[in-house]
């Protein structure tokens, strides 16, 4: 299976997560992304590396179960 790879991207999410790796999302590669206001959720998923993103106005939120 081919990695999923997301890079140099902006966003915004007034009303969520600005990256949603949620429901076993698995296999991304989530890089250089800037994110203006609902941060990065990772939740059930395998396989993802996460590096040089930026958040303004929240954080990394790592739900373990």
């Amino acid at each position: 299976m081919d990695q999923i790879v997301i890079r140099n991207k902006q966003s915004r999410c007034d009303h969520g997560w600005d990256i949603n790796l949620d429901e076993g999302s698995s296999n991304y590669h989530i890089w250089q992304q800037a994110g203006f206001n609902g941060g990065i959720k990772l939740r059930e998923g395998f396989y993802r590396i996460l590096e040089d993103n930026v958040m303004v106005n929240n954080s990394f939120h790592p739900h373990i179960r």
